[in-house]
């Protein structure tokens, strides 16, 4: 057990963003297990099925060496001609059916605690920045090169393409938001904070004061985007009716429950199927929320889907 440990030491370090997802890759994956990657690959593409889009995918080249330049460990072994395959976090669980020794159903475990880690730690970051928020308001401008050190110190370096103005930067809840019933609900708020300013393109119409500052509220039965400049100048308010989510939001939840379940217990395609109705219903809701927007404030797709995530979390009461 203690060499298992040893082994799983390094799994959070192994973890990567892809495509804007968490996900290891098939030859660490292949290494944790203790099998040759070819091995690994043949025993999923036997099983093909049971790997939807977002359980597992190719890398494409471009990605690959990107990925390279930005990532150097001993274990990828020096300019690999094959692009690897990713695995997200359904992917890995989905593995342990597919691979079926004592190993990778232990080291599967190891595995679900490192993204469970990296969860925990994404929404600390988020909570992190709140309270900076409130005491940078508190706290005179002498302190103000003091918080401006440690906002620096919490964002990754970043190559300028990804330095536009057209982005969220932070995305602060309303009071009347923050009364939350329980633990896992704030969490998973944090969480879908962090997803969406990881990664955004987010531009007001007409107000080129990016990048933003987003707070969200609900009054009167509509849900308000506050939007102000990375400065805290006011730039606009939007308000959008929630009668016109409240449907595809009931029926997102219900499928993705019967998701959950079907992973446990059903057929690879009984999973499948559900799996697209869930997919085709957060693309429905994500339309209609860019739909709502436009006009506004122009946002593309991967960051509707988004935006439309955390609409989705606002609603769930746990």
């Amino acid at each position: 057990m203690a060499g298992l440990r040893r082994a799983a030491q390094p799994i959070d370090g192994r973890i990567v963003a892809v495509r804007g997802v968490r996900v290891l890759l098939s030859h660490d994956l292949a290494e944790l297990y203790g099998v040759a990657t070819k091995a690994l690959v043949q025993a999923v593409k036997r099983n093909r099925r049971r790997f939807p889009t977002d359980f597992m995918f190719q890398l494409s080249r471009t990605e690959w060496l990107d990925l390279k330049s930005q990532i150097v460990t001993s274990s990828w072994g020096g300019m690999r001609r094959a692009r690897p395959y990713a695995f997200t976090e359904q992917g890995v669980a989905m593995l342990s059916s597919v691979l079926r020794s004592r190993r990778a159903v232990t080291v599967n475990v190891e595995i679900m605690r490192a993204f469970v880690r990296l969860r925990r730690a994404a929404g600390h970051v988020v909570e992190l920045a709140r309270k900076l928020d409130e005491l940078e308001r508190k706290y005179d401008g002498q302190f103000a090169v003091v918080f401006r050190a440690i906002r620096e110190l919490m964002v990754p370096p970043q190559s300028e393409d990804i330095k536009s103005p057209h982005r969220l930067i932070a995305v602060d809840l309303d009071e009347s938001l923050r009364g939350v019933p329980s633990a896992d609900v704030d969490h998973e708020r944090k969480v879908a904070i962090f997803d969406l300013l990881e990664d955004n393109l987010f531009h007001v119409t007409d107000h080129d004061c990016g990048p933003y500052r987003l707070k969200l509220s609900i009054i009167d039965n509509r849900l308000l985007f506050t939007i102000a400049s990375h400065n805290h100048h006011p730039c606009t308010m939007i308000g959008l009716a929630l009668s016109s989510f409240r449907r595809i939001v009931r029926d997102y939840f219900m499928i993705c429950e019967s998701y959950y379940q079907a992973i446990r217990t059903s057929t690879p395609s009984q999973i499948e199927t559900i799996d697209m109705a869930r997919r085709g219903l957060h693309d429905e809701g994500s339309e209609l929320l860019k739909s709502r927007l436009n006009g506004k404030v122009e946002v593309d797709f991967n960051t509707a889907r988004r935006l439309f995530t955390l609409v989705c979390v606002l609603h769930w009461r746990g």
